[in-house]
């Protein structure tokens, strides 16, 4: 699995990947209130295979960027949910193995 996560405000958001399913569960924080909760906002299923990590990019965390492990690249706008192919998988590159710091 993997978690994302991103600040705007006094809100935080955490996108949480978990390993073996296709779905992202979207959860947010609000540092004003006295009880800090993490509160569930959604879930989105991501195509098989599509997410491996991610990360929050641009427009105050209303983008969540999904990399597969193949090396493509999908966008996912928050706000309608909507998923889109961002950069194709890696071609030609079967037997390498990139790794993230």
């Amino acid at each position: 699995g993997a978690v994302a996560v991103s600040r705007r405000g006094a809100e935080i958001r955490a996108a949480v990947l978990f390993a073996g399913e296709c779905s992202v569960a979207i959860f947010s924080q609000k540092q004003q209130q006295q009880q800090q909760h993490w509160r569930p906002v959604g879930e989105v299923r991501a195509p098989a295979g599509a997410a491996s990590s991610a990360a929050f990019s641009g427009d105050g965390g209303r983008l969540l960027m999904l990399s597969a492990a193949d090396g493509g690249v999908s966008q996912m706008h928050l706000d309608t949910a909507r998923i889109f192919k961002a950069t194709p998988a890696a071609s030609g590159f079967g037997d390498h193995t990139w790794r993230s710091v």
